[in-house]
């Protein structure tokens, strides 16, 4: 009877070892994003949503943050907009948020572009424009992507054991070199600029699944990092997971889940969130990559919530906690190292996210 209960409990432990975080590694690693993954994802379940995201940083320091949002969470049907996170260089950041109906929602395949009431953002082979067209906030850039864009297998990362739960993300364009207009106010400017676009789906909502995430686009002379690592939280079994994209003008280096991403140097901001202001990196292989990115100022502190009236929050952090995503402007020291090859040091301007849905 001791040896089938030790054996029983063996079991059990193996079964909570096991990883919830799946990806299907059918075929290539690195596979090509199509036209069809530029275009939303239709879905029925109770909280998809789509995004695309482009962090754009211009050559006189200002940074902004353009999330396009399509989502059928919403009090009838849904909603679709635009949210913009403004960095003037050395102010803190202005927050924008251009709300539509999901019927605002366009696309024209053969401009490859996605529209969103006034905004639009748009994708043909390496060409890439960006217009959001609001009196509070105007931006408009043509850009050149340095590669063609990728995806992780089929881009899928499964998010519990019977995969309910998911999300698919996109690299539609590591690195593109833009110019265009800004107008902010009474602030006007040509710029020039370096851009990262992605682009995800997915069918639960990120606070509900995970603790914390570490992010980071990384805009080296002539490379590119853009990585991720995400804990889960303790209701869904505390794995972490990571994903890194190395690029250079020429294409793609690596894209990876191997990386070993570990947020330091913790400190915890006024309202006593803490939030990780370095970053370890570590990946080995054919494409190595090792060093840090460090932080140097917190330029933009988003929490929705707490910008709700008292009874607002209380129902919306039912559904979506109370997510902190820190944004920093930080630099990087990395050694790139390519099989046969002297390493590379990779030192440029890396914009930083850490983001905290719980602090655990």
């Amino acid at each position: 009877m001791r040896k089938t209960v030790l054996f029983i409990g063996c079991l059990i432990a193996a079964a909570r070892a096991w990883p919830k975080v799946v990806v299907d590694r059918n075929g290539p690693q690195m596979v090509p994003t199509t036209q069809a993954d530029w275009f939303r994802h239709p879905h029925d379940d109770k909280y998809y949503t789509e995004s695309w995201t482009a962090v754009v940083r211009t050559d006189k320091g200002h940074i902004a943050y353009v999330t396009f949002l399509y989502t059928n969470i919403g009090v009838l049907s849904g909603r679709a907009g635009v949210n913009v996170s403004y960095t003037a260089p050395g102010k803190d950041a202005v927050p924008f948020a251009f709300e539509q109906s999901v019927d605002d929602y366009s696309e024209n395949p053969e401009a490859g572009a996605i529209e969103i009431g006034p905004d639009r953002l748009a994708l043909k082979g390496r060409e890439v424009s960006v217009k959001v067209d609001h009196s509070e906030f105007r931006l408009s850039l043509k850009c050149r992507a340095w590669t063609d864009g990728v995806k992780f297998y089929d881009g899928r990362t499964y998010l519990t054991s019977d995969r309910s739960a998911w999300m698919t993300v996109y690299y539609h364009v590591p690195r593109a070199e833009c110019e265009g207009e800004l107008v902010v106010g009474k602030e006007r400017a040509r710029v020039k600029a370096d851009l990262y676009l992605d682009h995800m789906v997915q069918n639960k909502l990120s606070s509900d699944f995970t603790a914390r995430w570490w992010t980071t686009r990384l805009f080296a002379p002539d490379h590119t990092v853009a990585l991720f690592a995400v804990q889960m939280n303790r209701k869904h079994g505390g794995e972490r997971f990571t994903r890194v994209i190395v690029t250079d003008r020429k294409g793609v280096l690596t894209i990876s889940d191997e990386a070993e991403v570990v947020g330091a140097d913790r400190v915890s901001d006024p309202k006593g969130h803490h939030y990780d202001r370095r970053y370890e990196v570590s990946l080995k292989g054919q494409v190595a990559l090792t060093g840090a990115i460090v932080g140097k100022r917190v330029h933009d502190r988003e929490a929705v919530m707490e910008r709700l009236g008292w009874a607002q929050r209380q129902i919306a952090s039912m559904i979506a906690g109370n997510p902190i995503t820190y944004r920093l402007e930080g630099e990087s020291d990395l050694a790139l190292t390519l099989k046969g090859a002297d390493a590379i040091r990779l030192v440029g301007p890396a914009l930083m996210e850490s983001i905290v849905n719980v602090d655990e």
